[in-house]
């Protein structure tokens, strides 16, 4: 049986964490399986296959640990999530296991991702554009991701497998449970962590032009959220808005289940695992259409997709859509035909197949 060694940034948290975890039990049917992060992640549930957390806070003091299970475990295939993972893989093939096959699944639309900061687009000229070429084989999720590599990064179609992110819910008994809604208000959800990509800013703005009905439910944590809650009472609207943060299943699921809309203000997508939950739950969804998985994800039976950055038309859209319309059921069909972990798997073990 032949090994896969994955590396991940943790084992659960953010959505490509909860995806790599995902394929790992995948994966574990087919192939010997060890996951190694650099720390275990703030979800609490077991994980059937052989794992080791590093408890290391960043990624640089991991690599003489990697280099040294590497050696011990001497693997078949490597896989790794995110950018900056990729790339300390790809190095070690280059300069030390030019054996070894590396898969690696980028995370999102990367040249866009690449440019919100000066030491992020340097990264990506001087190291992803000539790195990621050395890569056996790269897994992307929606169709702008292929094409970016491809045209940005020049990157072989041969080597671009595009696998969606399946629907990742676990706990699904809440989904046949009545759950009462107020009619007297509408209220919206957004899931995502506080950072510059997702859009938050732009989020406020909008919420800040809606009657005083609408309440905001934010589910997410990370390094802008005092920010946003700054932005959020200088305008006067704190008190329709709720900062959860980071929330196990269960609790998330009841978020969701008792809200009217879930909305996107994301500036680049790679497949939003935040967003497909949702309209798992068959709550219907409106976005701004960016680069990434997105545009592939909403359609006519479960949400709307709004011109990138044009406020106003947002604005409108959620105030004269009337919601209640959308058909749950229909909802929940449609994306567990188009992603479920079924169909997921047989392409992700094709490509482990074939490499």
């Amino acid at each position: 049986m032949q090994k896969i060694l994955v590396f991940t940034d943790a084992f659960s948290g953010g959505g490509a964490e909860e995806v790599m975890g995902s394929f790992c039990s995948v994966l574990k049917s087919k192939y010997k399986v060890l996951h190694v992060a650099k720390w275990k992640g703030p979800k609490n549930y077991p994980i059937p296959y052989w794992k080791i957390s590093l408890n290391k806070k960043s990624l640089k003091k991991c690599i003489p640990y990697v280099i040294w299970i590497i050696v011990r475990y001497k693997p078949d295939i490597i896989f790794t999530s995110t950018g900056h993972n990729n790339l300390l893989f790809l190095i070690l093939k280059m300069f030390y296991f030019r054996k070894l096959k590396v898969i690696i699944r980028e995370s999102s639309v990367a040249s866009v991702m690449n440019s919100f900061t000066l030491k992020s687009r340097l990264i990506n000229k001087l190291l992803v554009k000539p790195i990621y070429k050395r890569a056996d084989c790269i897994i992307v999720q929606s169709n702008d991701m292929s094409n970016d590599l491809k045209v940005k990064y020049e990157i072989a179609n041969r080597k671009i497998v595009t696998i969606n992110n399946p629907i990742l819910l676990k706990n699904t008994a809440l989904l046949s449970t009545p759950q009462s809604k107020d009619e007297n208000s509408i209220r919206i959800v957004h899931i995502g962590r506080f950072s510059v990509e997702k859009g938050h800013s732009r989020l406020i703005q909008i919420f800040k032009q809606l009657p005083e009905k609408y309440t905001l439910s934010l589910i997410g944590d990370g390094k802008l959220m005092d920010n946003i809650k700054i932005l959020a009472k200088g305008l006067k609207i704190d008190d329709r808005i709720e900062f959860l943060g980071f929330l196990q299943e269960e609790k998330k699921l009841e978020v969701i289940l008792k809200s009217h809309l879930v909305i996107q203000t994301s500036y680049v997508e790679g497949f939003p695992n935040s967003l497909l939950e949702c309209l798992a739950c068959g709550i219907p969804a409106i976005a701004f259409n960016v680069p990434g998985g997105t545009r592939e994800i909403i359609n006519e039976k479960n949400g709307i997709l709004v011109e990138d950055n044009n406020i106003a038309e947002m604005v409108d859209r959620i105030i004269n859509t009337n919601w209640s319309n959308y058909n749950k059921e229909e909802i929940i069909e449609d994306v567990s035909m188009r992603f479920g972990i079924e169909k997921i798997s047989s392409k992700l073990l094709k490509v482990f197949h074939e490499i």
